[in-house]
């Protein structure tokens, strides 16, 4: 397991490679999230949207009513156990791509729409490796706060994702 707390994270997996490792396991260390100590809860919470209109595992039977009300279920379910925040993420829009196609985007901003009413805490959004889809979409919610990865590279079990860094941080 690599640790992103090192200078130069590219070096360490190559060496590891060249040593012959079968496999290499990353992890997202998030230095801003709090736990509550004595509830032992995390204070936000995700609400992973089912895969959406477009996606390769979209349900068409189903429909995007569905995932409206999956996604309403888990709010609601996550609000009664006091959390105190909820991140909504396409997280089952795999495999992901670097720019979210527009209709992605559109079901998201939809669902939240329609869900906003019963959200009772602080929300954010995430469009799993697409910052400025994720900024966008945060500002057409109405959102508190997104989350955005901003590594150059990572590798998941389904891809090698990259990111526009630059792009990102430019982007208003």
């Amino acid at each position: 397991k690599l640790s992103p707390n090192v200078t130069d994270i590219v070096s360490i997996a190559k060496a590891c490679e060249d040593a012959g490792a079968d496999g290499i396991s990353l992890i997202n260390t998030m230095l801003g999230m709090r736990i509550d100590l004595k509830t032992k809860k995390p204070v936000i919470a995700m609400c992973h949207l089912r895969p959406l209109p477009g996606d390769p595992h979209f349900n068409e039977s189903a429909g995007i009513t569905d995932i409206v009300k999956k996604a309403h279920c888990d709010i609601d379910t996550l609000q009664h156990e006091n959390i105190q925040g909820i991140l909504f993420s396409n997280e089952f829009s795999y495999p992901y791509s670097q720019k979210l196609p527009q209709l992605s985007v559109a079901c998201m901003a939809r669902i939240i729409g329609e869900l906003k009413h019963r959200i009772t805490v602080p929300f954010g959004v995430d469009c799993m490796y697409d910052g400025i889809s994720t900024i966008d979409l945060a500002l057409a919610t109405d959102a508190d706060f997104c989350r955005i990865t901003l590594s150059p590279a990572s590798v998941t079990e389904y891809e090698l994702g990259l990111t526009e860094m630059g792009n990102i941080l430019r982007h208003e």
